[in-house]
């Protein structure tokens, strides 16, 4: 008897443990400006520039 009640204790206290939820990194302005303009007709250096700053943003985080 006792070994059901230890086995249903422990049920019980692993089915209510649970891991954090994962945080996700909110994009910098400069790469939520880059990932708008992805779809533009844009001259290919200055999306090559906005993609650059992008990176560099998320680097400096």
């Amino acid at each position: 008897m006792k070994i059901f009640l230890l086995i249903g204790m422990t049920s019980v206290l692993t089915a209510c443990a649970s891991n954090p939820p994962k945080k996700i990194p909110e994009p910098t302005k400069e790469c939520h400006n880059y990932h708008a303009m992805m779809t533009a007709p844009m001259d290919p250096m200055a999306m090559q520039r906005l993609k650059q700053t992008c990176e560099e943003s998320e680097q400096q985080k």
